[in-house]
């Protein structure tokens, strides 16, 4: 998924190894009724009225002012969705999807019976499992009751830096933070051609008039490193690390910036530590002469 600024590669490791994964960190809730996949439809940034038993998307919910909430994976079961979405902010997504649906015969309520798991293949009766549908990602998200591995915050922190899919919460602030910042368009995420949501006039526009000035790029550099360095080359900040797990992490980089101190020939750096950025597919980087 990554091609390269600079050397070395990523820290030596497979993501076999990191898995499964116990994601402890994200909720579900439930959703009911005849209307509950046209409503969500008319609310988060993914399309759900075509989403069959067994079928899973990415999206997320945000502000009338373009900016995320929470991303979320909408997941068919049977004739319900579901939804998985940062814990810490599950509470507050339920609420506004309750707010929001008005008269529309939509029930909303919290699985507490179910837990999300996360594993680089896929599983044999280990409860409900899904493909995760972004690009690149080659994972399954499982729901289920049973205990189906354990928790471990430095292998997800691993995870999330080495296929670049960073999270609300743990690597980007809640309504902060447009979805382009941190890829959500090129991870699939965002339906331009689904109609309207939540937001969508903001990125819309976003999407029509201007390419993003800032993305999510993978990072790999010195064991020192934490969450809120600046990285930066020669004497000019192009952006700031978003997670750090001491081998490897996220940036959210200016992109012109970039582009401007590669033409340069400035080396990126952080704590005046060269560092190397991984540049998912989709993501091109300006030209300066």
């Amino acid at each position: 998924m990554k091609n390269q600024i600079l050397s070395p590669s990523f820290a030596n490791w497979k993501l076999s190894d990191l898995m499964p994964l116990f994601a402890s960190h994200r909720s579900l809730l439930r959703f009911k009724g005849t209307e509950a996949k046209s409503y969500l439809d008319r609310v988060l940034t993914c399309r759900t009225t075509d989403i069959e038993d067994g079928v899973c998307r990415f999206g997320a919910l945000l502000t009338p002012q373009g900016k995320i909430i929470s991303d979320l994976f909408v997941y068919g079961v049977g004739s319900e969705l579901m939804i998985d979405a940062p814990s810490s902010l599950v509470s507050d997504v339920q609420k506004r999807l309750t707010l929001l649906k008005l008269r529309a015969d939509v029930q909303i309520e919290p699985v507490s019976d179910l837990q999300v798991y996360v594993s680089s293949e896929r599983p044999a009766d280990s409860g409900l499992v899904f493909e995760d549908p972004r690009p690149g990602a080659t994972l399954y998200r499982v729901l289920t009751s049973e205990a189906f591995a354990t928790e471990d915050d430095v292998a997800w922190a691993s995870l999330r830096a080495e296929n670049i899919l960073p999270e609300t919460v743990l690597d980007y602030d809640t309504v902060s933070t447009f979805p382009a910042d941190v890829n959500m368009d090129i991870l699939g995420g965002v339906d331009y051609r689904k109609g309207c949501f939540i937001g969508q006039e903001v990125a819309s526009r976003m999407k029509r008039k201007s390419e993003a000035r800032k993305r999510t790029l993978g990072l790999s550099g010195p064991k020192s490193l934490q969450k809120g360095d600046e990285i930066t080359s020669g004497e000019t900040k192009i952006g700031d690390v978003l997670s750090w797990d001491g081998r490897c992490g996220l940036g959210l980089i200016r992109l012109d910036r970039l582009g401007k101190a590669l033409a340069q020939g400035a080396t990126p750096e952080i704590q005046n530590q060269p560092v190397t950025l991984h540049i998912p597919d989709g993501i091109v980087v300006p030209d300066h002469e």
